[in-house]
């Protein structure tokens, strides 16, 4: 092989080397990323969330009203459950890794109504957007005539 073609050939190899190494290092830090925002969110989940639901949740059952607060990691999330009339209505905020976005969503509210999710960022995560979430899913579910 002559000295032009090989320095051609090696040119050609070490650009690839250091492209593949790149993509690695971006993958690992994505990879790196994602695993710092389930953790970040597993904190608020905790130390936010949690807490939020359980102080509502309390009220709710003082005033004769069954509520549940149940956590999983597959995919990371926190629901409440209320139960008028017996039938399970939730709300859940998953922690969607691949957005990095804590996403609230609602099932099972009386008479069919449908909720729009919302999208937060980890620092939009406050007590206030917690019971402001809880607060507009218990009026679908109390307002409703279906709830009863």
């Amino acid at each position: 092989m002559n000295q032009k073609t090989k320095s051609e050939l090696n040119a050609l190899l070490d650009a690839h080397e250091k492209r593949r190494t790149e993509q690695a290092n971006q993958t690992a830090e994505v990879v790196r990323q994602g695993g710092m925002f389930l953790s970040e969110f597993k904190l608020l989940r905790k130390d936010v969330i949690r807490l939020a639901m359980e102080e509502i949740g309390s009220e709710l059952k003082v005033q004769g009203q069954e509520c549940k607060i149940s956590e999983a990691d597959d995919p990371p999330n926190i629901t409440m459950s209320v139960f008028p009339g017996g039938r399970a209505s939730t709300l859940s905020f998953f922690a969607a890794s691949n957005r990095e976005k804590v996403i609230s969503h609602t099932d099972n509210l009386p008479g069919s109504q449908q909720l729009d999710s919302h999208e937060f960022s980890l620092n939009e995560i406050t007590r206030d957007v917690i019971e402001r979430e809880v607060v507009r899913f218990l009026k679908c579910v109390f307002d409703s005539k279906s709830a009863f």
